[in-house]
């Protein structure tokens, strides 16, 4: 059986041929291409030198150093006042004057306390004669007592003699009542002696308690006296006046504050890394000074025992160096340089080669290497900061980072372009 297509039919096959061949070449063409084409060698990359300031260090002795700010003080301030409720009369003083020890700073009302003295004196003077009077007639009490009893004894044996004769009724009974009357007089003196002789040691106690007791009451009033005169403890400057003449004292209320000659001194917040070192240098009697800003010298005296709220570290106490003036103005804030002794193996580095407080960087082949390092101070010569450290890692002729880099890391690649030297 034989199969007829048309002629359309037969034009559609045609057509889809030439497509799928033309495809075809199409495909080969392109692999012909990509495989004949020339291949780029990759691209190496390369690493990127930093470029920095070095230094290099040459450990030696030196004297470290460090700034802080104080406050100009004094260790022994006094604040005068007096318990005497009565008027101030003078203040003969001004604040910042110069006042000696015992010298008279306030004067008050003395008029009451003038007449009070001389009535208790009145007073001390009249318990004086009670006791020397007692004690008088204490020693003739003592003197007529053996009198008194011979008279008593006498007059007993008369009595004694005239009962045997009225009982014999050799005498009238007026006569014995004469005698008896007479024995009971004498008697009865007797008796009053005796009595006072016991008596006047008691009185004698009376009278010396009376007179303790006035001397007591006009030291007092002495003493109150005596304080109407408001005067200084010590040589030194009056700090401030805090009364005036007319004004009425009110007890304990502060008067006059003055400060001693000699309590001046200088106190400094002081870093905890320099306190340890502070005071082992007292213990050892080493001596630690700091010069002020405006010129004044000062050496460590002692050290606080407690952080302050709102500090961190502790305070340090300088009293002016041997043969300095008490020159500067309490409560003035003051700027101060502290030396310490001399110490060794250290290196002077600039801030910006110092990292987070406790390293340095090494260059070591070009490549940068983290030393830990031990910040020990300051110091400044000639206008030039520097700060002190110390590495066992540090060894003369090291060469170390100067230049502050925000990602220096051990291992980063430098290119050194200057010496900080």
């Amino acid at each position: 059986m034989r199969l007829h297509l048309s002629e359309p039919f037969i034009g559609k096959l045609r057509n889809k041929r030439v497509v799928l061949i033309t495809l075809g070449a199409t495909v080969v063409m392109s692999a012909l291409l990509v495989a004949t084409a020339p291949h780029a060698a990759p691209e190496q990359p390369v690493e990127k030198a930093w470029p920095v300031t070095v230094m290099t260090v040459s450990p030696a002795a030196m004297r470290p150093s460090f700034t802080s700010f104080g406050r100009y003080e004094t260790n022994r301030t006094a604040e005068l006042s007096s318990d005497l409720p009565v008027r101030v009369a003078e203040v003969p003083v001004q604040e910042g004057q110069e006042v000696k020890a015992g010298e008279v700073v306030v004067r008050l009302d003395d008029g009451d306390l003038s007449r009070r003295v001389r009535e208790l004196d009145a007073a001390r003077s009249s318990a004086r004669a009670a006791l020397a009077s007692a004690r008088s007639e204490l020693r003739l009490a003592q003197r007529t007592r053996g009198d008194f009893r011979l008279l008593h004894e006498a007059a007993q044996s008369k009595l004694a003699r005239h009962r045997e004769l009225l009982e014999k009724r050799l005498i009238a009974q007026t006569l014995f009542d004469d005698v008896a009357n007479q024995a009971a007089e004498v008697s009865i003196r007797y008796q009053t002696q005796e009595r006072l002789v016991e008596d006047l040691p008691n009185r004698i106690t009376q009278a010396q308690a009376d007179l303790t007791r006035a001397e007591a009451a006009l030291e007092q009033a002495q003493q109150d006296l005596e304080e109407t005169l408001v005067r200084a403890p010590f040589d030194g400057p009056v700090l401030a006046v805090e009364t005036a003449g007319g004004e009425m004292n009110i007890p304990g209320r502060t008067l006059v504050r003055m400060s001693a000659r000699g309590g001046f001194e200088l106190r400094l917040e002081v870093p905890d890394r320099y306190s340890g070192r502070l005071q082992k240098y007292l213990a050892a009697g080493i001596e630690v000074q700091a010069l002020t800003d405006d010129g004044l010298q000062f050496t460590l005296a002692r050290l606080g025992r407690q952080v302050r709220e709102g500090r961190s570290g502790v305070d340090a106490f300088f009293a002016p160096a041997p043969g300095a003036a008490d020159a500067g103005i309490i409560g003035r804030v003051a700027q101060a340089w502290i030396t310490l002794p001399a110490e060794t193996d250290l290196v002077a580095v600039p801030v910006q080669a110092l990292y987070e407080n406790d390293r340095v960087y090494r260059i070591i082949d070009n490549r940068l290497n983290a030393t830990p390092v031990e910040r020990i101070g300051e110091t400044s010569e000639n206008g030039d900061y520097r700060i002190l450290v110390r590495s066992p890692a540090l060894t003369s002729g090291n060469t170390i980072l100067a230049t502050q880099l925000p990602q220096a890391v051990s291992g980063m690649l430098v290119a050194p372009i200057g010496d900080d030297a």
